[in-house]
């Protein structure tokens, strides 16, 4: 046969394969090898059916005798590196697609090609060179675009994939996939109603698109429009049942609306679906606690522990604290946490040339603190006095809030207290990294630390030299980005070290604030103000439900079956909690009708006048009471607590010493129970106690705003000096004179 007519033949097996004819494809491919067998383009066209029947192995042999014959032929290497690639062989896939790039180096759909397998490889940056090459030969494919914005927000280069997106969707309108990448990416950047609308544009053109539907619903509740939430997640369960992330999201939502029954049996139904599921073991143990739902509870703990041993991401950290877990446990749990959570390699430490501490004479220190609490919640109550006193003429304090403001006095009182106030509500970790270093911050403190809302995104990669966690989270953080955890000795000893992942600071006598020196509290008129009896021993409890713990419970009961008269008061909790703390009083042969149940109030001055009321505060454990202990101290009245052996169950032992009290420090629940049951049949020895808790305000260091101040400015300017000096962090206690 002559060469022109093999041509012909191959260019009409070739118009047969681009129209589906793929038997006659095949037959008119074989006629040219017939009459030349090495014909590099006959053989190739068998490979590429081979492949695209499914016989990927026999496809690769073909392509093989290709290369036999033509060590150059581009799409030879190229149809090699697809079948590798979808047979889940990536390396090779990727050597092949080299190969076929160097034979042509514009071979576009080779480059393309590339930045797949570079992707699902995990070599991100090297995907986004691969789609620019790419789109520098068909800058009109939006596929290309899609693909490389993809890759962008798996790189968290959320605005560069955005404006890839934008690009895919200016050549193709109704690319959906772009639409539905958009809002993924557009959510990142919290950018909420703009990623609606991508979702909803998805949703136009594939209604039934679970994932889709699924953070449509994300987005929704992101919105505070939660009932909308719960109807797009609902959806995508009638269309698809077991889509366990769908049911994740409902929980949340659930469980975010204080509908914490139905949370916890949509937890427990991923669990049956998937009893693997990230965080599902310990969501549905903690929805189980503030339920006070007590039944198959030690069993529940234990799977949650055992996980964490396994080094699973089933509980996170804050939920660990009141499961109650070893510190080496705990420490583990929070690395699983950060590792899964926060995107990219943590920093170490940045250790200052030594040239950087000639400034430090000549300026003020710039100190940010980070939070999601800068409102109504305990921790905005509790640093607004010390924003307020620090020394201006050493200090430059920021404030970067997490939440939008709450319109509330405290939020007005802190925003007033910091020399600068930044609302990073809206914006995504990255653009508060940039505010930080904008800001040439020295110091950031992070407030939140595993707590509701946190960002520690924010400092992985390291926007201020020395980084701090403080106040809000009472363990370890687990991150390597994180330099110092200021505590004091009672909560941290530095024997603990070992089980964090920061160097312990010690501030002279509590970590937590002092109370302030211009709190004054006076009882409401009467008991029955409160709610209580004008008569008997009132026994207060205001912890969080999920502290009530079991073995603490049945120390209450015992104590009001021993004290005629005395009733045992409780902050209000779940509807469902409070039927289930009234059954197991029942059960313990205690009148229900003795647990009473305080509203919450949303004034400080109210919760601390009705608060003195009382004339015993019972600590919980594992997991104390802090700001609540806080209050109880600022309030006078005396708090009986047993020391536990992590940070979160020392809390109230380290208040209550700096208050003065120390004799009402227990360590084992047996003297914790003999202390408080004699404290109840001695009035005149519970009197004594209140007056010495009194007569300390004006000795105690709780009680000393200024002492606190100094105590925590020398730990800043000390880990300063140490940056500053190129050391690496390390632990010291803070003495003043």
């Amino acid at each position: 046969m002559s060469v022109p007519a093999a041509e012909v033949l191959l260019e009409e097996a070739r118009a047969r394969h681009r129209a589906g004819a793929l038997d006659d494809a095949e037959r008119g491919y074989r006629e040219v090898l017939a009459h030349d067998p090495r014909h590099a383009d006959a053989l190739h066209g068998l490979a590429a059916l081979a492949c695209q029947w499914g016989q990927l192995e026999p496809g690769i042999e073909l392509a093989r005798q290709v290369l036999a014959v033509a060590p150059q032929h581009a799409r030879a290497h190229h149809l090699i590196g697809l079948a590798f690639d979808r047979l889940g062989r990536r390396n090779e896939a990727l050597a092949s697609l080299d190969a076929a790039v160097a034979a042509d180096p514009a071979f576009a759909d080779a480059h393309a090609c590339r930045g797949d397998v570079l992707a699902v490889l995990g070599r991100g940056f090297e995907a986004v060179e691969a789609y620019d090459r790419a789109l520098a030969l068909r800058p009109g494919s939006p596929d290309d675009w899609c693909n490389r914005g993809v890759v962008l927000h798996d790189l968290d280069r959320d605005l560069e994939a955005v404006a890839s997106f934008d690009r895919a969707l200016a050549l193709d309108g109704n690319f959906i996939e772009a639409h539905y990448n958009r809002g993924n990416a557009l959510a990142h950047l919290r950018r909420y109603d703009d990623a609606l609308k991508a979702f909803q544009r998805t949703l136009a053109g594939r209604p039934d698109d679970v994932d889709a539907l699924n953070n449509c619903g994300h987005v929704l509740h992101k919105l505070g429009r939660s009932e909308d939430a719960l109807a797009q997640f609902a959806r995508a369960l009638e269309v698809r049942p077991g889509f366990a992330e769908a049911r994740v999201n409902q929980g949340d939502v659930l469980f975010g609306l204080g509908r914490v029954a139905e949370a916890a049996a949509a937890y427990e139904q991923v669990l049956a679906i998937a009893p693997d599921h990230r965080y599902m073991l310990g969501n549905a143990a903690h929805c189980r606690r503030l339920l006070c739902d007590w039944r198959g509870q030690a069993a529940r703990d234990t799977q949650v522990r055992d996980a964490v041993a396994r080094r699973r991401p089933a509980v996170q950290p804050l939920t660990l604290l009141a499961i109650g877990a070893d510190p080496a446990l705990q420490r583990a749990c929070a690395e699983i946490y950060v590792g899964d959570k926060i995107a990219g390699d943590a920093k170490p430490a940045s250790m200052l040339p030594a040239t950087a501490r000639g400034d430090m004479p000549n300026r003020r220190l710039r100190i940010a603190y980070l939070s999601t609490d800068f409102r109504t919640h305990p921790v905005g109550s509790l640093m607004a006095d010390l924003i307020e006193q620090h020394d201006r003429a050493r200090f430059e304090i920021f404030g970067v809030s997490y939440a939008a403001n709450d319109g509330s006095a405290i939020r007005a009182r802190l925003v007033a207290a910091f020399d600068h106030f930044h609302d990073a509500s809206a914006e995504p970790d990255s653009d508060v990294d940039a505010f930080l270093r904008a800001q040439r911050i020295d110091i950031a403190v992070d407030l939140n630390g595993h707590t509701q809302g946190a960002r520690l995104g924010a400092l992985a990669s390291r926007p201020a030299p020395v980084q701090v966690s403080y106040l809000g989270f009472p363990g370890t953080v687990g991150a390597g980005f994180i330099d110092y955890v200021l505590a004091d000795p009672v909560i941290l000893p530095f024997d603990r070290q070992a089980f964090y992942s920061e160097q312990i600071v010690h501030l002279p006598d509590c970590y937590m604030p002092a109370v302030p020196r211009n709190l004054e509290v006076a009882p409401l008129p009467g008991r029955a103000a409160a709610g209580l009896p004008e008569q008997g021993l009132v026994l207060c409890a205001f912890n969080q439900s999920f502290k009530i713990a079991p073995a603490l419970f049945d120390i209450w009961m015992r104590l009001l079956a021993d004290t005629p008269g005395s009733v045992l008061w409780l902050t209000r909790p779940h509807a469902l909690a409070m039927e289930n703390l009234r059954r197991e009083a029942t059960a313990r042969g205690v009148d229900p009708g003795r647990l009473i149940f305080a509203p919450r109030v949303d004034a400080m001055a109210d919760h601390h006048a009705r608060l003195s009321l009382a004339d015993l505060f019972l600590d919980t454990l594992p997991y104390n009471a802090h700001s609540t202990a806080h209050d109880a101290l600022a309030a006078g009245v005396p708090i009986i607590t047993c020391r536990g052996p992590s940070f979160e169950g020392r809390v109230a032992a380290s208040l209550v010493t700096a208050a003065g009290l120390p004799e009402l420090v227990t360590d084992s629940l047996e003297a914790y129970e003999g202390l408080a049951r004699d404290l109840a049949h001695d009035p005149t020895r519970r009197q004594a106690l209140r007056d010495k808790l009194r007569a300390n305000r004006s000795t105690a260091p709780l009680f000393d705003p200024d002492r606190f101040r100094r105590g925590i400015e020398a730990a800043y300017a000390r880990m300063w000096e140490t940056a500053c000096r190129g050391e690496p962090p390390q632990g010291f206690a803070v003495k003043l004179d």
